[in-house]
C-alpha cells in the first residue's frame, strides 16, 4: 500500500476521505512476476520480455485506507491459494479439465468480483473496461457486503494456460474485452489463469459455462497456442526478443 494520499471519495464506501494509491492488479501479485535477474522487468515467455520502466504494476488513487485494507483480505488469500498454494487440490479428470478443491468460495469469489470492478473504475488508459452503471453498482455493493454471489452473478469461465505441459504464470497483461466466443465479455490474466468474464450480472450463455461453484472449480487445460485471442493479445504488447 503506497503512503502518498490524496482527499477524494472512495470509489467503495462512497465516503470523503484520504485515497491510498491502489493497485489494479495486487502489489503482491505483481512482486512475484518480476523477473529477478533484471529488475522491474516482466517475463512474457521464456524467450520474450516486456520492455517496462521500472514500476510496480498500473495503480491510481481509488480507495481509503479502511477499503483497502477490506479488499487486501481477498488478495492475500489468493495469493496463498495460487501462489502459496495452501491447502489446494489438483485433481485431472477427462476432456482436458481439471478439478480444483479445498477453496474458500466466499474470499476467491469476491476477490475475483473485485479486480473485474476496479478494472471498470480505473482511468488508467488500457486498463479501463466499460460496464455499466448498475452493474458496476451490484458489483460494488456486493464486495462492499461482503456477498459473493451465486455462481450465475456476473458468472465466468477458466483455462488453465500451458506451454510444453508447464502452467504459464510468468506474466500478467491488462484486461481485453471481447465479444468472442460470448458477447459481453472480458478476458484477465491472472497467474497462468485465463478468466473470461460476463460484463453483466446475468448473462444465461456464461452460465452453461459456469465451472466455479461452491462445491466444486472445473477448469479447462489448454495450451496457450490452443488460444489465439491470448496468443494475440501477446503480440500486441510491446516486447522484444531476448
Amino acid at each position: 500500500m503506497s503512503k502518498k494520499r490524496k482527499f477524494g471519495k472512495c470509489n467503495l464506501c462512497l465516503k470523503e476521505n484520504w485515497l491510498c494509491k491502489s493497485h489494479i492488479y495486487p502489489k503482491a501479485f505483481v512482486n512475484h512476476l518480476r523477473d529477478k535477474k533484471v529488475d522491474n522487468i516482466f517475463l512474457v515467455l521464456s524467450d520474450i520480455i516486456l520492455k517496462k520502466s521500472k514500476q510496480d504494476g498500473p495503480k491510481e488513487y481509488l480507495l481509503c485506507e479502511k477499503c483497502e485494507t477490506h479488499i487486501k483480505l481477498y488478495e492475500d488469500y489468493y495469493k496463498e491459494f495460487f501462489i502459496d498454494k495452501k491447502n489446494i487440490s489438483l485433481k485431472q479428470i477427462e476432456n482436458g479439465l481439471i478439478h480444483i478443491s479445498g477453496y474458500n468460495y466466499k474470499k476467491l469469489r469476491l476477490f475475483l468480483l473485485s479486480v473485474l470492478w476496479r478494472t471498470s473504475i480505473t482511468s488508467l488508459e488500457n486498463w479501463h473496461i466499460e460496464l455499466s452503471t448498475i452493474d458496476q453498482e451490484l458489483l460494488r455493493n456486493a464486495i462492499l457486503n461482503d456477498i459473493p454471489g451465486s455462481y450465475d452473478f456476473f458468472p465466468f469461465y477458466t483455462f488453465l494456460i500451458q506451454i510444453d505441459g508447464h502452467n504459464e504464470s510468468s506474466f500478467f497483461m491488462n484486461p481485453f474485452d471481447s465479444n468472442v466466443p460470448i458477447d459481453n465479455c472480458v478476458f484477465m490474466y491472472i497467474f497462468g489463469v485465463l478468466y473470461m468474464f460476463s460484463k453483466t450480472s446475468i448473462n444465461e450463455r456464461f452460465t452453461q459455462l459456469n465451472s466455479l461453484t461452491r462445491e466444486k472449480w472445473i477448469c479447462n487445460i489448454k495450451n496457450i497456442k490452443e488460444v489465439p485471442i491470448l496468443l494475440e493479445k501477446i503480440k500486441s504488447i510491446n516486447i522484444d526478443k531476448s
